[in-house]
């Protein structure tokens, strides 16, 4: 099910407020906290600008990106000169969620935030129910469900235990969607990972027929509908591509049905909001805690992919290693960062001696001219003292000498098979126009073509054509659990020294030129190295390849 916070973006109408017994009385409503549906709070408007809520309210306590975005490398260095094109800002009991600098929907969380006879944050879900009416749907989250009153703009955030309103949502009216007659175009000059959205779409009345180019960059799910075989065009099987999907590949099933499947490895995973339920991991989470996440906990689609990618039963690297996950708000400061890391260094001093965490994983990354450096880099070198791989997207600032790339896969090409590698779609522009260099520091692993659980239902499944370095750290992690299976003493360095070491490099021609893409991880090759006991030196040679 989509979350609230990206479904509510379309248009709803007016309410007209009437009182009841089960209300409270009627009051007067001071105007900077008056709630009105489909319109805003306050002299707070939906549609206002950025700078106007800035010009109010001065920096905002927090920027927490929206959830369904992927993080590429570099991306989550966010001030308030610098946001992404969706975000939410929090200031407080109120908050802000912004798409291209305009203010789409509002959120309060205080009971001095009332409509009009003086109903709000607190009312009981009967009265929300009585005053506002029972044309409402239901949307489920942690803790709580959501009554949305598309109709009329606003919904309420009711807690499971206490049955009342802990926070309002104000947003646009539902106008009937537009029936689309075909799917969005394809642009390879685009950085936006979901300019073919599938997902949750219905699609029967289409003829895709001629739409194969663009299909073939399509993200969808198990609640897609495609239309019927004959306006479906020829070498397109969106099962075989969810299928294929699901292989993480490089032989990574070859080792799991020779028992390496990380096996009691414990993994920790830094990031949103998690499904906890998802049939690909319930059964091996061992530790879930929220860190400073505001009142909308919808489960998010970061959350799930990457869980599932790092130790998913059907999905995942290391299908049977356990984890141990904190979610935080999407695009937290450093700071927040760094004290989930420091939690999990508590958590972890709490195991046992023989069965600690091995591996963090952190779908983000930072650099030292961001704020907080001091503090990630601090809480950083403690996880490394407990003997802890700390893989993000800027890995280089925290393993010296360490750093990685991503790879696309054609949707229908075997995972398995080395050469069915490309560079990741992002990247492809770059490896072309600059020669990589061979280098001892880096290798590859895949990110595009992937299919994930879904935060939608417990059993439902997403395929994702184009990736981030978001997927890709969590499949490192993942193969850095099947090394601690096979050598349980292994380390960072000599893990990451010879998984650069029993890499291939292929060559990839395109136009008469050809370039070696390499070397990427051979997980079989990895886990036979090591099960041998090789060492290897790591080559800290700076890397001139693809730029970051």
């Amino acid at each position: 099910m989509a979350t609230l916070a990206t479904t509510i973006l379309s248009v709803l109408v007016g309410i007209s407020l009437a009182g009841s017994d089960g209300t409270r009385a009627s009051q007067q409503v001071p105007a900077e906290h008056h709630i009105v549906p489909s319109v805003g709070v306050g002299d707070y408007t939906l549609g206002m600008s950025r700078n106007e809520v800035l010009k109010k309210l001065g920096e905002p306590e927090s920027i927490e990106r929206e959830e369904n975005q992927v993080v590429r490398r570099g991306e989550e260095k966010y001030d308030i000169k610098n946001l992404p094109r969706e975000c939410i800002l929090g200031f407080g009991d109120i908050s802000f969620r912004l798409t291209d600098e305009s203010v789409q929907t509002i959120f309060v969380r205080s009971s001095l935030y009332t409509f009009s006879n003086g109903s709000g944050v607190g009312d009981s879900e009967p009265n929300i129910k009585q005053v506002f009416g029972e044309n409402y749907r239901v949307e489920q989250a942690t803790g709580r469900h959501y009554l949305c009153y598309d109709a009329q703009g606003v919904g309420f955030a009711i807690d499971e235990k206490t049955k009342a309103a802990t926070e309002i949502v104000v947003y646009p009216k539902k106008e009937k969607p537009k029936e689309w007659t075909t799917i969005p175009k394809y642009d390879p000059n685009s950085n936006n990972p979901f300019q073919v959205d599938l997902r949750a779409r219905d699609l029967s009345k289409l003829d895709l027929s001629a739409s194969l180019g663009d299909l073939m960059y399509a993200a969808f799910d198990d609640r897609t509908v495609w239309p019927a075989p004959e306006r479906m065009p020829a070498g397109f099987d969106w099962r075989k591509i969810m299928e294929l999907g699901r292989n993480p590949g490089l032989g990574v099933r070859r080792l799991h049905k020779e028992g390496i499947t990380g096996r009691g490895v414990r993994i920790a995973i830094i990031d949103q909001p998690l499904l906890a339920d998802h049939q690909e991991y319930a059964d091996r989470v061992c530790f879930y805690e929220e860190v400073d996440l505001p009142g909308r906990r919808n489960p998010a689609m970061h959350g799930a992919a990457v869980a599932s990618i790092a130790l998913g039963k059907t999905v995942g690297v290391a299908p049977e290693a356990e984890l141990y996950y904190i979610a935080r708000p999407g695009g937290s400061p450093l700071q927040r960062q760094a004290r989930c890391i420091h939690r999990i260094i508590e958590v972890n001093a709490q195991l046992p001696q023989d069965n600690k965490i091995r591996v963090i994983s952190m779908s983000t990354g930072w650099g030292p001219s961001r704020e907080g450096y001091e503090d990630i880099t601090e809480a950083v070198r403690k996880a490394q003292a407990a003997g802890m791989l700390l893989v993000c997207t800027s890995v280089e600032q925290v393993h010296e000498g360490c750093d990685f790339d991503a790879l696309d896969r054609p949707p229908l090409a075997d995972p398995d098979v080395f050469e069915s590698y490309e560079p990741g779609l992002f990247r492809a522009r770059d490896f072309w126009s600059h020669p990589p260099s061979p280098s001892g520091m880096c290798f590859s692993v895949p990110m595009d073509s992937r299919t994930t659980a879904s935060p939608a239902g417990i059993d439902e499944y997403v395929f994702y054509r184009i990736g981030g370095f978001s997927w890709a750290v969590p499949y490192i992690a993942g193969v850095y659990a099947l090394a601690v299976q096979a050598d349980p003493a292994i380390t960072p360095e000599r893990f990451w020294a010879l998984a650069v070491r029993t890499g291939r490099t292929i060559e990839l021609n395109r136009g008469g030129v050809t370039r070696p893409l390499g070397p990427i991880v051979d997980p079989v090759r990895l886990i036979r190295a090591i099960q041998a006991g090789e060492t290897t030196t790591l080559n800290r040679q700076p890397s001139e390849g693809m730029a970051k």
